[in-house]
């Protein structure tokens, strides 16, 4: 079979025309020749080699020219299997935000020393040169996925600069919810998955012990760092200006001193196969911390399969180059053919070719390359075409492997492996269109534009599947790059809202989700409706309308915190009022 069979059409056409001209230069050549004298004696006085040669090589030109359509039909047979594989190591990083974290019994006070910590391990792991993927987890009553896995590390960096004491709106310690978010965020990955707690080991009966068993169970180990002393401190309170203002107390009135809890981090450590580690002075746990995550599994995870028809364009291809040789060699004057013979005995006993020989070779060379180059490329923008007709009459399954025959041939062109990423999203498969969108965001030569439509893309398929907290970190990469999407901002507004107030669960109601982007050639699409409720539930939303609806204020605010390099992650969280924890303990 054939990618390109209208190439065939064109070849056939193109034949019926050379031969035609040949016929017709031969034709007026022998008309020009009659002028001279009677054609039989112009044939006795000229050797019959001249004309054999001239027809020889008029036959090689026209199969050349067949070759090279025949190319760029693109023949193909034979099925092979793609797998896409990405490096498996992930790192979950959970840090303590509670009030007790301000406890100055170490320098400046727990939380400072776990962010200055925080910026050591990822900075080793950047220089350990394998590729790992990074996300922050802050905990305090509630925990809360502030930066999804990303290998952005830069990016890690900047959340973490955003991190502070209860920046959560629930106070208290929930040490085993924030093992069940980092268990349920790092089990559908495979290899070297890892989780590190950075806390005093305080908690309120979330069952962190439960919880590191069922982490366990998934493969991931965690790693604990313990900040703080045995002999504790008090909590203190202060203003914006750093001025103290008084220390925490409990109900009765009695100043609250924490403590550093090792046997609560060392447990949860020791059933995950991790190790514990209080917090140093010198900081030299980190060298062992790190050397704890690389020696785990080195394993890689394979992502994506697809069956796809091997291509042998190549073989036309490289028959049609020898056919251009040979015609070049093949002269039309008598005795330039022993001329050639002689010259190329002398260049083959010369040890080194002269340069004009050598320029001569890397013309060739040059040729040879750059019409591969060009072969190349026009495939992929048949390959592109294609896939956009098959999407445009919604076969999105025909349309994704077009657009895989195209990432083939240009690995390196964002466009079809945002298409294939449209394509995979239509398709329902969220998880790997998430991961096209994200490869197609890295390409240096991408688009701005583009780059932020793939953001906003991701950003949908985090949607789909209620993940709001990555939804909402996608719609503020794609506002850095373009602020003025009126969409992105809106459907940020609506994942910061549904990370706040979960939309109710019920049979037969629909997820209110964002339409994704159409591909369109790899030109940024149109943008797409807001999520609304679906027509079988808008009684019910008119009745939580007081509740659930977002204001333009809403919108502005939101929109004006993100063009902000830093998004302004107290804001985001804060908005209601804080519930209080079983115990009764804020701290």
């Amino acid at each position: 079979m054939f990618r390109n069979p209208l190439y065939l059409l064109w070849a056939l056409l193109a034949a019926v025309a050379i031969w035609l001209f040949i016929r017709l230069g031969n034709s007026r050549r022998e008309k020009i020749s009659g002028r001279f004298g009677s054609l039989g004696t112009l044939a006795r006085l000229l050797k019959p080699e001249t004309s054999q040669r001239r027809n020889i090589k008029s036959l090689l030109q026209l199969g050349i020219l067949v070759l090279l359509f025949l190319a760029l039909a693109g023949p193909q047979w034979g099925v092979e299997l793609n797998s896409s594989k990405s490096s498996s190591q992930v790192v979950l990083l959970a840090i303590d935000t509670s009030l007790s974290m301000l406890t100055e019994d170490v320098s400046p006070n727990r939380l400072e020393k776990a962010r200055s910590e925080l910026q050591l391990i990822i900075s080793g792991l950047k220089e350990e040169g394998t590729p790992v993927r990074i996300g922050i987890i802050v905990f305090s009553g509630q925990a809360t996925l502030v930066c999804p896995l990303t290998t952005d590390l830069n990016a890690v960096s900047d959340v973490l600069s955003d991190i502070h004491a209860d920046m959560l709106p629930t106070p208290g310690t929930a040490m085993g919810d924030a093992i069940n978010l980092a268990t349920q965020t790092l089990s559908p990955y495979v290899g070297n998955k890892n989780l590190i707690i950075l806390s005093d080991g305080g908690d309120h009966d979330t069952h962190p012990g439960e919880a590191s068993t069922e982490a366990a169970s998934h493969g991931i180990r965690i790693f604990t760092l313990g900040f703080g002393t045995t002999e504790g401190g008090p909590i203190p309170i202060k203003d914006a200006s750093g001025n103290l203002l008084r220390y925490q107390k409990n109900k009765s009135g009695t100043t609250v001193i924490t403590h550093l809890r090792p046997e609560i981090l060392q447990k949860i450590a020791a059933k995950s196969g991790g190790t514990y580690w209080q917090a140093s002075a010198t900081q030299d746990e980190i060298s062992d911390l790190l050397k704890g995550i690389t020696q785990g599994p080195k394993s890689k995870g394979t992502q994506e399969t697809a069956h796809v028809y091997k291509n042998h364009f190549m073989i036309p291809l490289s028959l049609a180059f020898i056919l251009l040789l040979i015609e070049l060699l093949i002269p039309e004057k008598m005795g330039a053919l022993e001329k050639i013979s002689k010259s190329g005995k002398e260049l083959l006993g010369k040890a080194m070719p002269s340069k004009k020989e050598a320029s001569l070779l890397i013309l060739l060379a040059a040729l040879q390359m750059s019409f591969l180059g060009l072969t190349a490329k026009a495939g992929m923008e048949s390959d592109l075409r294609q896939g956009n007709n098959l999407y445009g009459d919604k076969q999105y399954a025909p349309a994704l492997n077009s657009y895989l025959s195209a990432v083939k041939a240009a690995p390196d062109n964002p466009k079809p492996i945002f298409n294939a990423g449209d394509a995979l999203y239509r398709l329902g498969k969220y998880n790997s269109a998430a991961k096209a969108f994200t490869q197609a965001s890295k390409i240096k030569n991408a688009p701005q534009i583009l780059k932020s439509a793939a953001y906003y893309n991701i950003g949908n398929s985090a949607f789909q599947k209620s993940q709001y907290a990555e939804a909402a970190q996608a719609y503020r990469n794609s506002l850095l790059l373009n602020p003025n999407n009126p969409e992105a901002a809106h459907n940020l507004a609506v994942a910061l809202h549904y990370l706040k107030h979960p939309p109710p669960k019920k049979q037969n109601q629909k997820k209110n989700n964002p339409k994704n982007q159409k591909g369109g050639g790899g030109k940024p699409p149109p943008p797409p409706p807001r999520p609304s409720s679906s027509q079988q539930n808008q009684q019910q939303q008119q009745r939580d309308q007081s509740q659930n609806q977002l204001s333009q204020d809403d919108l502005r605010r939101i929109l004006s915190s993100v063009t902000d390099k830093k998004p302004n992650t107290d804001q985001q969280l804060q908005k209601g009022s804080p519930s209080k924890p079983p115990e009764g303990e804020d701290w």
